[in-house]
């Protein structure tokens, strides 16, 4: 079932749509006819089913049938994504709305081999048009927020339940172990740092305020795996089927 996000605060009982990317993805993509259903979120993720009554040329016209829900993951999790190379960094983006996350943070740390500079707003552009697709490939009910970019030094970790910090030089504590004392509903930051890792002054003031250095096994991993591996460990522990 196809789903689309709306730049609405509601959905009235009958709706036209005039949003270009939704019209022509079910227009000219889908090739949908009236009658035809899909889901329609708004603002807020409410999400429901709504019928094709008609298409214009500029509008679609659907009427809203029911509400329907989607579970959400157990924890609140914000990616602090160091900027890598386009390609990995994006695809990144892709995979971590499809795992659950609720808010990205690029974070600009000192090995950082991109810089947005003026580019910043263009990239944001993309950087949300990439989450929000690919949420709603996977049936959320709302897109990942995306942050600002920021230095490391300016995350606040207070804002977090608990901040863990995947790094090459761990051996003592491994993400899954870390994880046994996380509960649901908390608000956890995974910090991913560059190609080149998180130098050692990053790391040691990380951990001076509060977060967790984990280790992700005895290989140096890319950052895009890294990112990957520790959400699809957050994933296991809290989306697995109960039972």
């Amino acid at each position: 079932m196809q789903r689309y996000f709306i730049d609405r605060e509601s959905l009235d009982e009958t709706i036209r749509i005039t949003a270009e990317t939704i019209h022509h993805h079910v227009a000219n993509v889908m090739r949908m006819q009236p009658g035809e259903q899909f889901v329609l979120c708004d603002l807020h993720g409410r999400c429901h089913l709504v019928e094709l009554t008609s298409i214009a040329a500029d509008a679609l016209h659907v009427r809203r049938l029911y509400r329907v829900r989607t579970a959400s993951h157990k924890l609140h999790i914000t990616l602090g994504l160091s900027l890598i190379r386009k390609e990995p960094f994006e695809r990144t983006l892709q995979k971590a709305a499809e795992l659950g996350v609720e808010s990205v943070l690029p974070l600009e740390a000192a090995r950082c081999v991109v810089r947005l500079g003026a580019k910043r707003e263009r990239k944001g552009e993309r950087f949300r048009r990439i989450l929000q697709e690919a949420a709603e490939q996977c049936h959320r009910d709302q897109p990942p927020t995306l942050a600002a970019p920021s230095p490391l030094s300016a995350v606040d970790f207070s804002a977090y339940d608990v901040v863990l910090l995947p790094y090459e030089e761990e051996t003592a504590v491994h993400m899954r172990q870390a994880v046994k004392s996380i509960e649901d509903g908390m608000d956890v930051l995974v910090l991913i740092g560059p190609e080149g890792g998180f130098t050692a002054e990053e790391v040691q003031a990380a951990t001076d305020h509060g977060a967790r250095r984990v280790s992700l096994g005895p290989r140096i991993l890319r950052s895009d795996t890294a990112a990957l591996y520790a959400l699809s460990v957050l994933s296991y522990e809290f989306e697995g089927v109960a039972g």
